[in-house]
């Protein structure tokens, strides 16, 4: 594992797990209506992300602030992994 190789070393590994965001990669989910609606329904907030909606959590993993997390993935889903 990558965490235990360089971690040693001062290098940290995580990784970000977004949602559908809205980009040119993921166009055929919300471009078309109808996988539009599904991905959407699959989320708490109701929407689907923007590009710029996951510098914040990138930021986050690169900071300072995470100095202690390592071998974790950070998930910026709009809840779609959580259960009502």
């Amino acid at each position: 594992m990558l965490l235990k190789e360089l971690g040693p070393q001062g290098v940290r590994v995580n990784c970000i797990a977004p949602g559908t965001v809205k980009t040119r990669f993921s166009s055929l989910l919300w471009k078309d209506e109808k996988a539009s609606d599904f991905s959407r329904s699959r989320t708490h907030l109701g929407r689907l992300a923007d590009q710029d909606e996951l510098g914040g959590a990138a930021a986050f993993v690169c900071s300072d602030d995470a100095s202690y997390m390592t071998g974790e993935t950070l998930t910026v889903a709009g809840g779609m992994s959580s259960s009502l």
